[in-house]
């Protein structure tokens, strides 16, 4: 049998893919240890493959310490690593194998941050639509002292607040809540 591997050879293999599984289960036992092992082994132990775009989004999200967008790590990365289709569908891939969170912004986008299990904060105006991210604790830490003393006990999420940001502030822009609220208390009057 030419393609037969031989007793001895095929013990051999086993004792690799076994290394290899303890090395996956160790992975995935130090998760939370991230800075102790690479971005390659991150990605084995989520259960992706670890190619080049992939390690280098990784490592692009992962060095911010903020939410990026889709089009900001493209417009980061080297030319000709990926295309901007490749990104988008790298960062889902992530997102969906744990190693990103994913933000909703208020203009309809997404960004991605790398994950963790603190309760951040996003703040939207209702203006003009710009988005920023709260990294201070504090709001994560209230809500979650407040629903502990409420009984429960909160999942890791986004907290979404509306407001009006300091350029629609100085131009005096109504915020789109209040230019309705005077619309419907005009039809109202009438």
């Amino acid at each position: 049998m030419a393609g037969a591997l031989s007793k001895g050879r095929w013990s051999e293999c086993n004792e690799r893919f076994r290394g290899r599984e303890d090395k996956r289960r160790m992975a995935k036992a130090h998760h939370s240890e991230r800075s102790a092992y690479t971005t390659t082994e991150r990605l084995v132990s989520a259960g992706l493959k670890s190619t080049v775009a992939s390690v280098r989004i990784l490592d692009r999200v992962s060095g911010t310490h903020t939410a990026v967008t889709p089009d900001t790590v493209f417009n980061a990365l080297a030319a000709g690593v990926c295309s901007r289709g490749s990104v988008y569908r790298t960062l889902a891939e992530l997102h969906r194998a744990g190693l990103l969170d994913l933000y909703r912004l208020g203009n309809g986008s997404a960004a991605y941050a790398p994950h963790d299990d603190r309760l951040r904060a996003i703040v939207t105006c209702t203006c003009c639509g710009c988005t920023k991210i709260i990294e201070d604790p504090q709001p994560g830490e209230c809500v979650q002292d407040a629903a502990r003393r409420m009984g429960f006990r909160l999942d890791p999420a986004p907290l979404y607040l509306n407001g009006t940001c300091t350029r629609c502030q100085a131009r005096r822009i109504p915020s789109a809540r209040t230019t309705y609220a005077k619309r419907r208390r005009a039809v109202k009057a009438e």
